[in-house]
């Protein structure tokens, strides 16, 4: 179908073009994008105070453009994965470097990247923590079933933690240490049994 001379698809094309031009020119208040991200008006006000956002005054209303709408978006996702402020400033400011956001593109690769490293290291950490609290979960419920075997688990966690409150304990030490009570347990009942006087 065409109109006034122009196909359908391009008006359009034409009408889309006006309407990112008008989005672009959009203005929004505090309020708006507070409730539209979800953050109070406070935090924005620390974003701008800290460079990364910077709102037109007009009076005493901030008024926000598009782009800082778009930083807000990409703060708020820097936030979510980990990166702390200054490396959220310093990816935002590589955007408006004149080399078609190449410098950005590479920089946010870096810092993904370096990210992730960290991340794995924590899980990592938090496995090792896991598994120590899952043994320590088995000794009580050794101990619970049985009173009786209380001081040799006390012992025998203590010889597979190393008398050391708050290190990591090896996973294998732990096992270990389960695998042995559950082992000599019954012979130390039966000896027991056996040194106990007829009534």
């Amino acid at each position: 179908m065409v109109e006034g001379g122009r196909s359908s698809s391009a008006g359009k094309a034409e009408g889309g073009g006006a309407a990112a031009a008008a989005d672009a020119q959009r203005y929004y208040r505090i309020s708006e994008l507070a409730r539209e991200f979800g953050v109070t008006p406070r935090a924005l006000r620390f974003y701008e105070a800290q460079g990364l956002l910077n709102p037109e005054r007009r009076g005493q209303h901030r008024l926000y453009t598009a782009r800082d709408r778009a930083r807000l978006a990409w703060i708020l996702r820097g936030k979510r994965v980990g990166f702390s402020l200054a490396e959220i400033k310093e990816l935002i400011d590589a955007y408006d470097l004149p080399d078609d956001r190449e410098t950005q593109r590479r920089l946010t690769l870096e810092k993904c990247r370096e990210r992730i490293a960290a991340l794995k290291r924590q899980q990592a950490d938090i496995e090792q923590v896991i598994a120590e609290l899952q043994a320590f979960t088995r000794l009580i419920e050794e101990v619970l079933a049985d009173p009786d075997c209380e001081e040799e688990a006390r012992r025998r966690f203590h010889e597979a933690t190393g008398g050391a409150v708050g290190k990591p304990v090896p996973r294998e030490r732990l096992e270990a240490a389960l695998k042995h009570m559950r082992k000599t347990r019954p012979a130390e009942r039966r000896n027991g049994a056996r040194a106990r006087p007829s009534p």
